[in-house]
C-alpha cells in the first residue's frame, strides 16, 4: 500500500484485545451470586425460626408470613437462574475465546504479510 508509514506491528492491531475475561468474570459472578442467595435464604429462615410461637392470631405475623414466602419463591428463582447462566456463560467464554483468538492470529498474519511485502 503506497503513501502508508511502516508502523510496528502492535500499532497496526490497534487496541485489540484477544480476551475471554468478560465472560469468564460474568460466569463466576453468577456463580456467587447463586451462593450468596442460599446463604440469604438460610439466614431468612434462621431469623424467622420460632416467629409464629405465642403470637398465634397476630394478623401482622400471618402477614410477615406470607411476604417471607413470596420473597423466598423470588430468590429461589433467582438462585436456579443464576445457577443456570455459570455454565452457559463459561461456554461463551471459551467460544468467544476461539473466535477472537481465531480473528487476532488473522489480523497478525495480515500484518506480517503486509509489511513483508512493503519491505
Amino acid at each position: 500500500m503506497t503513501g502508508l508509514p511502516r508502523e510496528p506491528e502492535q500499532n497496526l492491531l490497534g487496541s485489540l484485545e484477544v480476551s475471554r475475561g468478560p465472560w469468564i468474570t460474568a460466569s463466576r459472578t453468577s456463580g456467587h451470586l447463586a451462593r450468596g442467595i442460599t446463604d440469604d435464604l438460610s439466614y431468612l429462615t434462621a431469623t424467622h425460626e420460632g416467629l409464629t410461637a405465642g403470637t398465634v392470631g397476630l394478623s401482622a405475623v400471618t402477614a410477615l408470613s406470607s411476604v417471607r414466602f413470596s420473597w423466598e419463591e423470588r430468590l429461589k428463582t433467582i438462585r436456579q437462574e443464576c445457577a443456570d447462566m455459570v455454565d452457559a456463560l463459561w461456554l461463551a467464554a471459551v467460544q468467544q475465546g476461539e473466535i477472537d483468538g481465531q480473528i487476532g492470529r488473522t489480523l497478525q498474519s495480515a500484518v506480517r504479510d503486509r509489511l513483508t511485502t512493503e519491505g
